[in-house]
């Protein structure tokens, strides 16, 4: 998550040397540099360097910096001068908006007025102020404030999840929406 954000705002990074036969290199020393620096990402004080531990393996943390970007980890082995690289991390908010909260019904226009059970998928798709599906398991509640019952929540994939609207409830008590027509209900 970008810093100040809230979240997971720490990443660490772990590198492994081994040798010709794959057996783990123990006792070196490896430092450590990030791609880009945007908004102020670092690595944490005290991790610019390791030594590598009995499985050959040496870490490194990573501290997010104020914007939205991607950056990887440098390793460089001290002795020969052989650099790895990690895999992309990514720098977002994670945070869904508003303006980037969308729902979809299937069906739109369900036949639930004078009948109970009638289903509706409702799905919510979020992303974060940057566009970034925020991270999987974030959950979206849902309510039902007039009639028929709604799941209570579900877990984002990719940005987006469903929950199962039924039709039920005492219609009699909803005479008009706001346009004046007679039957209309909101999610």
């Amino acid at each position: 998550a970008i810093a100040g954000i809230g979240g997971d705002e720490t990443a660490v990074v772990t590198f492994r040397i081994v040798g010709a036969q794959g057996a783990p290199i123990i006792n070196q020393d490896v430092s450590f540099q990030i791609s880009n620096a945007a908004g102020g990402a670092t690595l944490a004080s005290g991790t610019e360097t390791g030594q590598t531990n009995t499985a050959g393996q040496v870490s490194t943390v990573v501290q997010s910096g104020t914007v939205n970007s991607n950056l990887r980890v440098i390793a460089t082995h001290d002795t020969t001068g052989i650099q790895g690289f990690s895999d992309d991390i990514t720098i977002s908010t994670g945070v869904p908006v508003s303006r980037a909260f969308d729902l979809s019904l299937s069906p739109a226009n369900p036949h639930a007025w004078d009948v109970n059970g009638t289903e509706v998928t409702i799905t919510a798709h979020v992303s974060d102020q940057f566009g970034n599906a925020p991270p999987n398991d974030t959950r979206v509640s849902f309510r039902s404030p007039e009639i028929g019952i709604v799941g209570a929540s579900c877990a984002l994939v990719d940005g987006s999840c469903s929950v199962i609207w039924r039709s039920g409830g005492d219609r009699n008590r909803i005479t008009n929406d706001t346009s004046g027509r007679t039957g209309r209900a909101t999610y």
